[in-house]
């Protein structure tokens, strides 16, 4: 039987000796496993921290992008605004010549029914009797040129006969 307890206790003090290095073991992962645990705390921190910049940083810009739209658009309607006035503006100026022209249209209109009424010829503008004269000229210039030909062509014909 003592031999037989030894051997139990040789197996005991194995199986001790085992659990020991066992737990030897798993204190050292343990070590390693908070360790580990620190370090991604700390970097779950500086990740939180880098988070909360970039969130800052997407506010600033989004607030710049904001303002640069306001500006465009305020940009935009006052250009708009001023093409609009200057075609208002040009439209303005395009009426008053219509009327204007309309009312030169009517103030002849009335002359004409005028001398129409009177039954007689319009006079005769300036420019209108230029042209008349010289239109009689060249009618008779032409003339002198045919009466011309028609002396030249007999003489011709006279001394070739």
């Amino acid at each position: 039987m003592h031999q037989n307890a030894m051997s139990w206790w040789v197996k005991a003090n194995e199986e001790v000796k085992s659990l020991q290095k066992e737990k030897n073991e798993l204190v050292e992962k343990n070590l390693i496993l908070e360790k580990v645990n620190q370090e991604l705390e700390q970097k779950e921190k500086e990740l939180e921290i880098e988070v909360e910049e970039l969130s800052d940083e997407v506010q600033m810009e989004r607030e710049e992008a904001e303002k640069a739209l306001n500006t465009a658009m305020k940009w935009r309607k006052w250009q708009m605004t001023e093409v609009v006035e200057k075609r208002d503006a040009r439209e303005k100026e395009l009426l008053d010549q219509i009327s204007m022209l309309e009312r030169s249209l009517l103030n002849e209109q009335q002359k004409t029914s005028y001398w129409r009424s009177k039954n007689q010829e319009l006079p005769a503008l300036p420019k209108q009797q230029k042209e008349n004269r010289i239109q009689k000229f060249k009618q008779l210039v032409s003339k002198v040129k045919d009466k011309t030909k028609e002396k030249f062509q007999t003489f011709i014909v006279q001394k070739n006969n």
